[in-house]
Order: structure tokens, then sequence, then C-alpha cells
């Protein structure tokens, strides 16, 4: 079975999910939100604010293209 949204998901999430993925890699950015895990409040508080900023990013990118969305 083909997945009919297929190339919207990939021109709409390929180059940010990159783009994260790269920067986990280079340790340029750290998403752990679980206090748990983190070893120090500031960087907790740093965390949340980051993914938080990145799901707003994602979500206005999906919003901005609604016209490459499958018909």
């Amino acid at each position: 079975m083909k997945l009919i949204g297929e190339t919207y998901l990939r021109e709409t999430l390929t180059r940010f999910v990159t783009d994260i993925v790269s920067s986990k890699t280079s340790n340029d950015i750290d998403l752990e939100v679980d206090p748990g895990r983190v070893t120090n409040l500031q960087n907790l508080e740093r965390n949340q604010i980051t993914l938080r900023l990145l799901c707003e990013k994602i979500w206005l990118e999906i919003q901005q293209s609604h016209s490459l969305f499958p018909q």
C-alpha cells in the first residue's frame, strides 16, 4: 500500500527533522526534558524552551505548507 501523503510529508518535514538530527549529533542542541536525567535545573529550563520553540516552528511550517497537502 502506498502512502498518499508521502511526498507532502517529505517536502514538509525532511529539512526540519534533518536540521534537528544534525544539531543533536553535533551536540548543538539538547532536548532532554526529564528532570531525573538533567543534571542542572537551568539546563532543564533551557531544554524545555528549546523544545517548545521547535514545536512551534514545525507547527508553523505545517500550517504554511497547506498548498502542498495532497488532494
